[in-house]
């Protein structure tokens, strides 16, 4: 069975070197599970874009669909070309209302982490303040 008290006839430097090379090999192999990981997450991402990529697809193909059968069913009660109309003008006014909406929530000014901003600008007024 091994002697599992430690031995002490190392000198200090070399105890150094052995905490250095100790301490980098952990850095090393925390760098190399942190890459395994983030290329676990990547490929997570990817895997998440495909999916609403073809999520999209389908949903689109599906409104196209019910569009028409509304198109058909009113068809019923006026001329063809106007249920057409119809349909198409208000499936354009409500294109219209999220492109809006959406170009609004894009705009600079709502972008501005304006919270951090204000807090970073509070840490220098105080700052000023109790350097004087």
């Amino acid at each position: 069975m091994p002697d599992s008290t430690p031995t002490t006839d190392r000198s200090i430097p070399e105890l150094l070197r052995d905490l250095t090379n100790q301490y980098s090999q952990l850095m090393r192999d925390e760098f190399a599970l942190m890459k395994a990981e983030m290329s676990q997450k990547v490929s997570q991402v990817s895997n998440g874009a495909v999916m609403l990529g073809v999520g999209a697809v389908l949903g689109l193909a599906a409104l196209i669909f019910l569009l028409l059968a509304a198109t058909l069913a009113l068809a019923n009660a006026v001329a063809p070309w106007l249920s057409a109309l119809i349909v198409g003008g208000a499936t354009l006014l409500v294109a219209l209302i999220v492109i809006n909406k959406g170009k609004s929530n894009l705009k600079t000014a709502n972008l501005q982490p304006k919270r951090s901003m204000a807090s970073v600008r509070e840490d220098a007024r105080f700052t000023k303040e109790h350097a004087k």
